[in-house]
């Protein structure tokens, strides 16, 4: 794909900086949740709340960023999204009401989902396949690592409150950097302006990629999923089927890196391709009643990993800037979306019919991405 100017290494860094950002606050509550909820005095479900609170500010954010884009240059949006996420993650540490709670989730959703588009967009329009994969692959980087200090913290008289602060001193120093380099993200874009982006129109064919993403929200379903069907489809112990989900997360992080140095050879066709057929095999593994099985099934479901950066290169590939920008709004958001509704909607389905029927959404899932998919890169 033709790039419209060149990226110095610095700046390479300062995303992937980024991007480690992006994910640091996205395990806070997850690996420490026992304690933090015994603080705030919540039942352990009031998590998923949270999460859809976030998820649904996220989408909010995605779909204002066309219109802050013509307001604002990136550099701005990025310090007022990462502004956002210090607010939250300083109302979560201090506090002890529900209230702030509540304000945290909505201030990390609103600004992580502002932090993610303005990313996605820059990088699609001028990095390689091979960068964007390693670029998405960061986050796990900051996922992993704020999941490991929360853990730690746990030993230490102040408890998850000191894994908080410790995130939130990582976050400073990333906002430090990008403080320090904001004039090449300055005048990064070309304005446009209001008029512009309201003659921007989506032609019937264009929202297949939004669909695809809001498909995507499939990982999220075997994130959440796939220890409760460990422990109810093959009787694992609660520790190993936790090791299960921890490996398809582990196959994301490693999938995105080794992505992006077979892109030197690969067609982002074929890779994509690839990697959801191969999903479409792991999740195959699944219905077989071997236990040994189980955690290769979790990692290979991880081949979902090259799918989000690749598809996300699709826009800048195919039109002009203005409609790209409003695709990837628009693909971020369904992603969201996705993310929301389908975990919800296997929840419920799982509780009603029974663990087998998680192969059988994912399985779904896995083919209507595989059928938008083909159609899709035959446009492209």
């Amino acid at each position: 794909m033709k790039k419209t100017a060149k990226v110095g290494v610095f700046i390479i860094i300062v995303n992937f900086l980024i991007y480690i950002g992006l994910g640091l606050p996205d395990s806070v509550l997850g690996s420490a949740w026992p304690a933090v909820r015994q603080t705030y005095h919540v039942n352990v479900d009031y998590v998923g709340y949270l999460t859809a609170i976030s998820l649904v500010c996220s989408f909010g954010s995605t779909l204002l960023y066309p219109k802050l884009s013509a307001k604002l240059t990136m550099d701005r949006i990025m310090m007022l999204s990462m502004w956002f996420v210090l607010v939250g993650l300083l109302a979560l540490m201090w506090g002890q009401a529900v209230w702030l709670l509540i304000v945290a989730a909505i201030a990390m959703g609103f600004g992580q989902g502002a932090i993610d588009i303005a990313v996605n967009d820059y990088a699609a329009k001028r990095f390689s396949s091979g960068l964007m994969s390693i670029l998405h692959g960061m986050y796990g980087v900051g996922v992993t690592l704020s999941s490991f200090v929360m853990a730690l913290s746990l030993v230490f008289p102040m408890g998850w409150r000191l894994g908080v602060l410790s995130v939130i001193v990582l976050q400073v120093v990333i906002m430090a950097v990008v403080m320090s380099s904001r004039q090449a993200f300055r005048g990064s874009d070309t304005a446009v302006t209001d008029d512009e982006m309201t003659t921007v129109k989506l032609a019937g064919s264009d929202w297949l990629l939004p669909g695809f993403y809001f498909v995507y929200g499939v990982e999220l379903v075997i994130g959440k999923y796939v220890s409760s069907f460990a422990v109810d489809h093959l009787q694992y112990s609660a520790t190993t089927a936790t090791n299960v989900a921890t490996l398809f997360w582990a196959g994301l992080m490693v999938g995105r890196f080794l992505t992006g140095v077979t892109t030197r050879w690969q067609s982002n066709r074929r890779l994509i391709l690839t990697h959801i057929i191969l999903t479409a095999i792991a999740t195959g593994m699944m219905f077989l009643p071997v236990e040994a099985l189980l955690p290769f099934a979790g990692f290979g479901l991880g081949g979902l990993s090259a799918i989000y950066p690749l598809m996300m290169m699709v826009p800048y590939a195919r039109y002009n800037d203005q409609k790209a920008k409003r695709v990837v709004s628009w693909n971020l958001a369904f992603c969201q979306a996705g993310m929301v509704v389908l975990p919800l909607v296997t929840g419920w389905t799982y509780q009603a019919v029974g663990a087998m029927s998680l192969p059988i959404i994912i399985l779904i899932l896995v083919g209507a991405m595989l059928g938008l998919g083909s159609v899709i890169l035959r446009q492209n």
